[in-house]
């Protein structure tokens, strides 16, 4: 591959690029991506009932022989709550509940043998959601709780003793009676979830910009401007272009829905008045991966696997689009497209179980990351938190190029051909008998 077959990439590209973003299927989409996301935090607030609760007053039976005095205190000082009246009563059961009214409750705690209970009445016309309870419920025993270790005269440092946590181990002993430490799990609950997280978006942004390529192709391909544009400019120069153009089309959506995220969130948290419980999580579950390996050769061994398996799977894209005559057969375009993301995809998910359950990548988990249509997936993550030695990312990123320099000289001998086809859509044996009689043609001239 020269670098002649480049030239004239940025008028595809400027090109692509205009059109694309003027395309109402991209204006639509982008749109209602944002609206999504703007709606997004303040609908997770409402069903997870955060923020400023409903509930007026308290009424607080304490049925144990406990001292439960400092509740009162701990109710007020709890966010959310500080509105909240706090009544502790020793009125009868049945009167108290006769006068409940609208925003009120009581909450009625006894002791059995086998421990306490916390029972929380409401009339049938209280207008606390039961979203809004469960919330209140699980504040009101972590409230207990507290009350009840000062009540028995157990300070804190005790308290935090009692709660350490627990680290156990698994040896085993040989027959010559050595003993060796199981290994751990090479990814804990959080990896695994952060890793699920990152091949999903992962996924996504390489989907979006694979549908832009295919379906910008298929658009011009049907009305036959690229037909003119092939005339002055090499194949891999337009497939060049096409998927710069995709990746910033791509990119200015992501950007769009993150902005859109931004201000979402800064509402929910207004209407809150507190910081959003599912934002502070996902900064706990950064915080546990604070003993990363994150180091420079890391991160550029990392995005060089991302950017070229974003330019594998864009390529391919092309090339499923020139396969394509009709625009009402794009999504025949985008089924191979699909099926190979599926396929990296499950099978970076079946390394993480694997290695989630074990202190081993496994088969599947070196296929993961060997295989160009799974490693986009999954070597970046696991390379930034050290699952995986730098030498098989190289490997990777060596797999990767050479995937794609096989597959850039495949179209180089395809793609004209691809574009000026009319009729059924093309089949990969199609397009390999395409590439042999290429072949073959240039094997005569020589000969001659």
């Amino acid at each position: 591959m020269k670098l002649k077959e480049l030239k004239g990439w940025q008028k595809v590209f400027a090109f692509t690029f205009m059109q694309t973003i003027k395309g109402k299927s991209i204006l639509i989409s982008t749109l209602i991506m944002c609206l999504v996301t703007a709606f997004a935090f303040p609908l997770m607030q409402s069903l997870t009932g955060q923020g400023d609760i409903s509930l007026k007053k308290l009424y607080i039976q304490n049925e144990t022989s406990y001292n439960l005095d400092k509740m009162e205190e701990y109710v007020k000082n709890t966010e959310g709550f500080e509105k909240v009246k706090v009544v502790v009563s020793s009125e009868n059961q049945k009167s108290l509940e006769e006068k409940l009214k609208k925003n009120e409750m009581i909450i009625r705690i006894s002791q059995e043998q086998t421990g306490f209970i916390l029972k929380h009445i409401k009339s049938k016309d209280s207008g606390i959601k039961q979203v809004e309870l469960a919330n209140i419920s699980t504040q009101m025993s972590s409230i207990f709780t507290k009350a009840l270790t000062e009540g028995l005269g157990i300070d804190k440092e005790q308290v935090d003793y009692m709660n350490a946590p627990i680290e156990t181990s698994v040896e085993v002993a040989n027959k010559e009676g050595e003993v060796k430490q199981e290994q751990e799990d090479l990814l804990s609950e959080v990896e695994y979830n952060a890793f699920f997280a990152v091949a999903f978006a992962t996924m996504m942004f390489i989907m979006l910009s694979s549908e832009v390529i295919a379906n910008s192709i298929i658009t011009e391909k049907s009305t036959r401007v690229i037909e003119y544009l092939i005339i002055s400019v090499r194949p891999l120069a337009i497939i060049f272009g096409k998927i710069l153009a995709s990746l910033c089309v791509t990119c200015l959506q992501l950007l769009s829905v993150g902005v859109f995220a931004l201000i979402s969130k800064s509402v929910s948290s207004l209407l809150s008045k507190g910081e959003d419980v599912n934002v502070s999580n996902a900064l706990a579950a950064v915080g546990e991966l604070k003993e990363s390996f994150i180091t420079p050769s890391s991160v550029v061994i990392g995005i060089l696997v991302l950017l070229l398996g974003f330019l594998f799977f864009a390529t391919i894209a092309a090339m499923s689009g020139a396969s394509i005559s009709k625009v009402e057969e794009s999504a025949e375009g985008m089924k191979i497209i699909s099926i190979l993301l599926v396929i990296g995809v499950y099978l970076g998910l079946g390394m993480a179980m694997t290695a989630k359950s074990g202190g081993e990548l496994g088969m599947i988990g070196y296929l993961s990351c060997l295989l160009p249509i799974a490693s986009p997936f999954s070597v970046p993550f696991l390379l930034i938190v050290g699952k995986i030695k730098v030498g098989l990312a190289i490997a990777s990123v060596a797999i990767l190029l050479v995937s794609q320099l096989l597959l850039s000289f495949l179209v180089s001998n395809v793609y004209e051909g691809m574009i000026l086809h009319r009729g059924e859509r093309l089949k990969i044996k199609d397009i390999l008998g395409m590439a042999k009689q290429k072949k073959g043609k240039r094997g005569g001239e020589v000969n001659e």
